[in-house]
C-alpha cells in the first residue's frame, strides 16, 4: 500500500487538542469541563465584522463573490497599515505595499520560513515556545536552535542575553535568523525595550532576520506600552511581522492575518508564495476591513483631542488583566510555582514534586479529565513539555489560558489548584 510521506509523519500533534476525547468523554458523562487548555476569547467580536458579513452581497454587489489579489483586499491593508501608524511609533513611512493578508498568522509564519531560508538553516527561538513553531520549520527542513528561558527569571532573555546569543550565532554559520513572540505563547512574558534593542544589535552586527510575532501586541498589562520591532530603525530591512485579527478582535475563525515588513525584496518574493493559493477569503477581509476601520475612526478621534474611548482591543486588554490577576493570585496563593504574565493571555505553572521527583504534567492533564471531579467539575489544560525544545525541560509544567470571565476563571483555577493537590495525594 502506498505511503505518507516521512516528513508529515514526523511532525508533532497538538499538545493543546491531545486530551480532546478525554475532555469529550468527561462530558458525556455529565461532567462540566472548563477549557483553560486553548487560547480562545470569549468576548464578543465587534459588531463591524457581523454586519458587514450580513450585508456582503457580492464584489460591487453584482453578487458574485469574486477572487481578490493575492496579496489581499486593498482597502483592508490600508486600513492595517493606517491602524498600525496609530498604535506604534515611528513607522509614518508604512505604505500598502509594506503588507500582505494571509489565512490567519499560521500562514504568515509558514510562508516566512519558506521565503527566508534555505533547506537546513537554522533559526533561534526562545523556548518555551507556541508549539507549532516546531512544524512551520519542519517543513522547510529549517533546524530550529533553542534559546532556553527559566521560569525562576520570569522566562526574560536574563542578564547575559546578548552575548549567550551572540555566541550562539557566532559558533554556528548556519543561524540565519531569530524568532520571537511578543507579548508571548505561552509564557505571557513582554520583552523590555533593552532586550529589544539587545536583539536589534546582534540582528544588524550579524544581518539575521528578526521575525516577530505580535498578534497579542495590544495586551501589555501593568500600564506598559506595547512596542513593535517595526519601529526600530537600525534593523528595518531585517524586521518581519505577522499579526492577525484573531485575539485582539476576537475574530480566529475568520481566518485573516498579516505580514509586514519595510523589505521590500522579501514582500516581492513572498507575493509569489501567497500566488500559489490564490487568494484568501473576500468576505472575511471585507467584514475584517469594516472592523479595523471602526477602531481608526476611534484612535484618530482621540488624536484630534476629541474623545477618549477606548478601542475594541484596548477594553479588550483591560478584561483580560482582570483575569489574569485573578488567576495569578489564586495559583499564588495555593504556593504553586508559576510565571507572572505581563501580556496576552496565558501563563506556565509548575505543578512541583512529589517525593523529590518532578511531577509528569502530561499525566496530570489525563487525570484531571479522567479521575478528578469538584462538585461534578474539572479543567482541562496543556501539558507543557512540548513548547520547549529541549528534550526533558517543562516535564512538570503545564499553560493555562485565563480566557474566561473573572468570575469563572477563579471557579475554574481554584478547581485546578484542588486537582494539583488531589494529584499529590492520589
Amino acid at each position: 500500500m502506498a505511503d505518507i510521506s516521512l516528513r508529515v509523519s514526523e511532525l508533532m500533534s497538538s499538545p493543546t487538542r491531545k486530551f480532546v476525547p478525554l475532555a469529550e468523554k468527561a462530558k458525556k458523562e455529565g461532567a462540566e469541563v472548563i477549557h483553560l487548555n486553548i487560547g480562545q476569547p470569549d468576548i464578543p467580536t465587534p459588531k463591524p465584522y457581523f454586519e458587514t458579513l450580513k450585508k456582503f452581497s457580492g464584489v460591487n454587489g453584482n453578487g458574485v463573490d469574486e477572487y481578490v489579489k493575492s496579496q489581499g483586499l486593498e482597502k483592508l491593508r490600508k486600513n492595517f497599515i493606517d491602524y498600525l501608524k496609530l498604535t506604534v511609533e515611528n513607522t509614518d513611512d508604512l505604505t500598502i505595499d509594506n503588507c500582505m493578508i494571509t489565512m490567519g498568522g499560521t500562514e504568515g509564519l509558514d510562508k516566512i520560513a519558506f521565503a527566508l531560508f534555505n533547506p537546513g538553516d537554522k533559526i533561534i527561538i526562545p523556548e518555551p515556545f507556541y508549539t507549532n513553531y516546531n512544524s512551520f520549520f519542519a517543513i522547510h527542513n529549517v533546524e530550529i536552535v533553542p534559546y532556553t528561558t527559566d521560569i525562576r527569571e520570569n522566562f526574560s532573555l536574563g542578564a547575559d542575553f546578548v552575548s549567550r546569543i551572540r555566541k550562539m550565532v557566532e559558533s554556528d554559520k548556519k543561524i540565519r535568523g531569530i524568532l520571537i513572540t511578543n507579548p508571548g505563547n505561552p509564557t505571557g512574558g513582554v520583552y523590555t525595550k533593552e532586550e529589544l534593542e539587545g536583539l536589534a544589535g546582534i540582528v544588524k552586527e550579524h544581518d539575521l532576520w528578526l521575525i516577530s510575532e505580535e498578534i497579542y501586541r495590544e495586551f501589555v498589562y501593568d500600564g506598559e506600552e506595547p512596542r513593535s520591532v517595526l519601529s526600530m530603525d537600525s534593523i528595518k530591512n531585517n524586521v518581519v511581522v505577522t499579526d492577525s485579527i484573531s485575539k485582539k478582535w476576537s475574530a480566529c475563525g475568520a481566518r485573516v492575518g498579516f505580514v509586514v515588513s519595510y523589505n521590500g525584496k522579501f514582500m516581492k518574493n513572498l507575493l509569489k508564495l501567497l500566488q500559489t493559493r490564490l487568494s484568501a477569503s473576500r468576505v472575511n477581509q471585507e467584514a475584517a476591513s469594516a472592523m479595523i476601520e471602526s477602531d481608526i475612526n476611534i484612535l484618530e478621534k482621540r488624536k484630534k483631542g476629541k474623545g477618549s474611548e477606548k478601542t475594541y482591543a484596548e477594553k479588550a486588554r483591560d478584561e483580560y488583566e482582570k483575569r489574569r490577576k485573578v488567576a495569578y493570585d489564586i495559583l499564588k496563593a495555593n504556593g504553586i510555582v508559576c510565571g507572572y504574565p505581563k501580556g496576552a493571555l496565558y501563563l506556565i505553572a509548575d505543578l512541583g514534586e512529589i517525593e523529590g521527583l518532578p511531577i509528569d504534567a502530561e499525566d496530570f492533564c489525563r487525570f484531571v479529565l479522567e479521575e478528578f471531579r469538584y462538585k461534578n467539575k474539572t479543567v482541562m489544560v496543556t501539558f507543557a513539555g512540548p513548547f520547549y525544545k529541549t528534550p526533558g525541560l517543562g516535564k512538570s509544567q503545564v499553560r493555562l489560558a485565563f480566557v474566561h470571565n473573572p468570575e469563572k476563571t477563579k471557579e475554574a483555577t481554584d478547581i485546578f489548584c484542588r486537582g494539583v493537590e488531589a494529584y499529590k495525594n492520589k
